[in-house]
């Protein structure tokens, strides 16, 4: 079993990445790091240009809804701060489900690791070990089959 420490570094291949604005009609593909509570974007594959860095303590993270006028591109997640009212929501699209679910999976073990807020792994299992049959509904529920585990 892998063990996830504040010091390790998540690649976990690229995504698309928007900043939300009224059209959602461009989207610029960026690729990401997450070390501790930190979310690099970089412009290139090779991690050297680097566009923007956000700490994502106080951030959280969920799947996109039909409230959202995004969530007709795919496999899309938000993260945003709840205790910020100038601050929008930043919008990812991921090319599969279980690439998004290894994205939120990481960004809220990342957001809780220094918080200590207990996070449940799915099943006492690591990240890398959710398979493409899990899927995260609209509240925050990893589903597999008829069990359940919440991730708030």
């Amino acid at each position: 079993m892998a063990s996830i420490t504040r010091s390790t570094i998540v690649y976990i291949s690229s995504l698309h990445i928007y900043y939300a604005n009224k059209t959602f009609k461009h989207w610029k593909k960026r690729w990401l790091q997450l070390q501790d509570q930190q979310l690099s974007i970089y412009q290139d594959s090779f991690y050297k240009r680097l566009e923007k860095t956000i700490h994502i303590q106080n951030y959280r993270v969920s799947i996109t809804n039909s409230y959202d006028s995004i969530s007709h591109k795919g496999y899309t997640f938000k993260i945003y701060n709840p205790y910020s009212s100038n601050e929008k929501p930043i919008y990812f699209a991921a090319n599969t489900k279980q690439s998004m679910t290894q994205w939120i999976n990481a960004l809220r073990l990342s957001a809780s690791i220094i918080n200590d807020v207990p996070v449940e792994t799915y099943f006492g299992t690591d990240l890398h070990s959710i398979d493409s049959n899990t899927e995260l509904d609209y509240n925050g529920w990893m589903n597999n089959n008829s069990s359940k585990t919440q991730y708030k």
